[in-house]
């Protein structure tokens, strides 16, 4: 080292007595060791510094590598439940297909079941052929307001006598029809076994099935279903109409002038007076007079601009003002009244017409 040279020269110039070069080379020893110390001092303060920022560059890179690893598990961890998110979607989706397919399914075949029912139930009613070798001149406005229908017409003829009976059951669709069918055959076994049909006690015996059949041990919390209806026997030799209604009337419409025959306020089932017999009236009638036998459905319909009732008060007076017309064009007529009025609000309940031009 240049220091330790300097050191000993001046050791060796102070042997010699040479003072002065002595002096000198001794501070020029202490000059160099200081320029060494201090060269020394710098190598480790860089060297200190040079680790202590290797140590911080580690620990920043241990602690990305830490956040590196807590980011692709949360990534993992986010994809496996997004994943079992979508899977539990995908199930629920396929899931609620297969039972909206069921539901489609089974709904289908009740639907098929209710058209074939109704089929049964039309059957069931006086075929056309029938009809027209009884009533010559005539029209039924018949619109059920499902597939199925509540309302329903019967026509027999026994010898001279045409009976004419228009009901609306209790309810209308599915449970309508079931009480319709109990009414048409009722009233064929009735006819069946009457030499002389008489309207009021056809509407009698009809109850009393009716009341055997739907509420046979008379409790209070039992089925009253049952039907209002206007029954009409023609006899056509005297030119004579016998009439029997619950609950609904019949119109006799002479020379443009419409005359209401009332019924009976009390229905075919179950009533507090049900033990009361109902009541026939007679009229006779002339060449052309026309009768209408109807149910609610008809007057009952909402629409209109403030989507009110048509009222039994506008069906008499359309009856009226149709009543010249063919019997053909007076259904139409209907029909096309009905509609107009109805607009786009739902039809609420069957509808029934028949007229009878005598």
């Amino acid at each position: 080292m240049q220091f330790e040279a300097l050191e000993k020269r001046s050791s060796l110039n102070a042997w010699h007595h040479n003072y002065r070069e002595a002096y000198n080379d001794s501070e020029a020893s202490k000059s160099a060791y200081d320029n060494v110390a201090n060269i020394n001092t710098a190598k480790a303060f860089t060297q200190k510094s040079m680790q202590y920022e290797f140590a911080q560059q580690q620990q920043q890179q241990a602690f990305r590598n830490r956040i590196m690893r807590f980011s692709i598990i949360a990534l993992f961890v986010g994809i496996l439940l997004i994943g079992a998110f979508g899977y539990a979607q995908f199930r629920r989706f396929v899931e609620k297909k297969k039972a909206n397919a069921l539901l489609a399914k089974q709904q289908e075949e009740i639907t098929d079941s209710i058209w074939y029912a109704s089929l049964i139930q039309r059957a069931s009613l006086p075929a056309k052929d029938y009809i027209d070798t009884v009533l010559s001149d005539y029209f039924i406005f018949y619109k059920p307001r499902d597939i199925v229908s509540g309302d329903f017409y019967w026509i027999n003829r026994i010898n001279n006598l045409i009976i004419v009976g228009v009901a609306d059951c209790t309810g209308h669709g599915v449970p309508g029809a079931f009480v319709s069918m109990l009414g048409i055959s009722s009233l064929n076994l009735i006819s069946t076994n009457m030499e002389i049909p008489k309207a009021d006690e056809i509407l009698n015996i009809l109850r009393h099935d009716v009341i055997k059949t739907l509420n046979p041990e008379g409790c209070i919390d039992c089925l009253k279903d049952g039907m209002d209806i206007s029954l009409a026997i023609i006899d056509c030799e005297k030119m004579e109409v016998e009439y029997a209604g619950a609950y609904n009337s019949l119109y006799l419409v002479r020379n443009g002038q419409l005359h209401e025959k009332k019924a009976d306020r009390m229905p075919v089932g179950v009533y507090d007076k049900d033990n009361i017999p109902f009541t026939a009236s007679r009229f006779n009638y002339k060449k052309d007079d026309i009768i209408y036998l109807f149910t609610d459905g008809y007057s009952d319909q909402f629409g209109g601009e403030k989507n009110s009732k048509f009222k039994s008060k506008n069906f008499k007076a359309l009856l009226t003002s149709n009543s010249t017309e063919s019997m053909p064009e007076q259904s139409r007529l209907l029909e096309q009244a009905h509609l107009d009025w109805r607009g786009d609000y739902p039809q609420i309940d069957d509808i029934l017409v028949v007229g009878i031009r005598l």
